[in-house]
């Protein structure tokens, strides 16, 4: 080694083109003054990373998570350039920095941060495991301005980093979960069985594919199930086949193209049965025979035949099947409590006792919710800014008369311009953590807040408990929670 001390470490590798290799503490890191994404700034570290923290703090802070829990990855060393014997600038990876040197230090935010933000962020800090070293491995060289550009100019016709589409987003998770994705089950089925008719769906058309097969309305309309081996099932035969063959043209269709199926057309209850109503107007002019038709197609590679395709149909479905059961699609969760509740609802929807199984899907979701706001610092509770104006009126209209408020009776007034959210808003607040930290883009987050709202799932599920005229059935139960499932998943990762 030719540079040993307690902050830096030359790695012995010899690279041709000049560049050397540093094993240091974040602490010889400076952030770029000078980086993009924010004005220039004086050389001052400090004032770099509020900076760079302002350009979107909510951004910066799931960065921050998503280090304390998985730490570093290995494969994105931080390109950095001399600033003295002892110090280097970094010249790419400046948002890591600054999220690694504030989960360090969080107390550098005091004055520039309210009281409330700067909490979440001592809470995370708290809580960052060994896993996040103050250590970094850096890539020395005086010239990366090649290599920066490339990372953060997109694809830039292969040079780039190529993203995923919402296809490889979804076999990823599918090889991940060890469960089957049910649109792309569905979707190599029928290319498999029958190429001819429903060649390879383009790019971001499987998205508005893998939406239209998450509705169980859409599923029950076009005939779609699965048996017990977890293969696709046509229940309407040769008019699925059909229904489904328009589906596919209307997503191939060139943009601009008024038929084209986008997630446009069924960004709502509405336009997406309108929408299935025109398939059928389509196939009522040919009246094909509805035998059940099963398709058979190759299992991906580390799955079993018997793997469950992700989240199964709700009752209902006009083949008349029973479904598989929806739970067996949900992440269990961790939380010992929630766990046996989870248990407990399993048990009582199998033995046929719908009061029960809704009133626990009920308890079950408000729990997981408050347990995902601990664990992640997701805040419900907010001020409602005209009840506290109102307040401080009624405050200043009594000291201008001479009268004191009892410092009980002060705190109670105070804790009331502070409204305790509903289970409704507690899961908008949820839907908005997921789509940042990943488990959802925002336009699934958007869907499935339109979704609750449209399909009433939070009346429903009060209904259990506050109407005594309310009788939900197991189906009523399904339907929930299938509804439920893509949150209660997120939450429980």
């Amino acid at each position: 080694m030719a540079t040993r001390n307690r902050l830096i470490r030359r790695i012995d590798y010899v690279d041709p083109r000049g560049y050397e290799y540093y094993d240091v503490d974040i602490d010889v890191l400076v952030p770029d003054p000078e980086n993009p994404r924010i004005p220039p700034q004086e050389l001052s570290t400090l004032e770099t990373m509020l900076a760079l923290f302002r350009l979107n703090a909510s951004s910066l802070f799931r960065l921050a998570e998503d280090l304390a829990k998985v730490g570093t990855n290995p494969a994105e060393l931080l390109n950095v350039t001399r600033l003295g014997p002892k110090l280097f600038l970094v010249k790419e990876g400046n948002r890591r920095l600054t999220a690694r040197k504030l989960l360090r230090n969080p107390e550098q935010l005091r004055g520039h941060v309210t009281p409330t933000e700067l909490r979440r962020w001592q809470k995370l800090a708290s809580r960052v495991t060994t896993q996040l070293s103050t250590r970094q491995l850096v890539v020395v060289g005086e010239n990366h301005d090649t290599w920066v550009f490339r990372r953060h100019q997109g694809n830039q016709d292969g040079v780039g980093v190529s993203n995923w589409g919402p296809e490889a987003k979804s076999r990823h998770l599918q090889q991940k979960l060890g469960r089957r994705n049910r649109a792309m089950a569905l979707r190599d089925a029928l290319m498999a069985n029958y190429p001819e008719r429903f060649p390879e769906l383009p790019g971001r058309s499987f998205s508005v594919f893998e939406r239209l097969m998450d509705s169980g309305d859409t599923r029950a309309h076009l005939g779609i199930d699965v048996n017990e081996d977890g293969h696709p099932k046509l229940t309407r035969g040769e008019r699925s086949l059909r229904m489904l063959e328009e589906l596919v043209n209307d997503l191939r269709r060139p943009r601009g193209d008024r038929e084209r199926l986008t997630t446009r057309t069924i960004n709502t209850v509405e336009g997406a049965h309108e929408y299935l109503q025109k398939l059928d107007n389509r196939i009522d002019q040919e009246s094909p025979p509805e035998n059940e038709i099963t398709l058979v197609a190759p299992m991906p590679s580390g799955m079993s035949a018997g793997a469950q395709v992700s989240a199964a149909p709700v009752s209902g479905l006009r083949s008349g099947h029973a479904p598989t059961d929806v739970l067996k699609s949900f992440n269990e969760p961790a939380a010992a409590r929630l766990r046996k509740i989870f248990d407990e609802l399993v048990k009582v929807k199998k033995s046929k006792a719908p009061n029960a199984a809704m009133v626990l899907t009920r308890v079950l979701l408000e729990l997981s919710v408050d347990e995902y706001s601990q664990r992640t610092g997701v805040d419900f509770e907010a001020p409602d800014a005209e009840l506290k104006q109102q307040i401080q009126e009624l405050r200043t209209f009594l000291s201008l008369n001479g009268y004191k408020i009892p410092k009980k009776l002060n705190n109670a007034i105070g804790r009331a311009g502070v409204f305790a959210p509903s289970i409704g808003q507690k899961l908008d607040a949820v839907l908005v953590q997921l789509q940042g930290n990943g488990s959802m883009s925002g336009r699934e987050a958007a869907a499935k807040s339109r979704e609750l709202r449209d399909k009433e799932v939070v009346n429903v599920l009060n209904d259990a408990v506050h109407r005594l005229e309310n009788f939900p059935s197991i189906e009523r139960v399904n339907y929930v929670l299938e509804i439920i499932r893509p949150i209660f998943n997120g939450i429980h990762q």
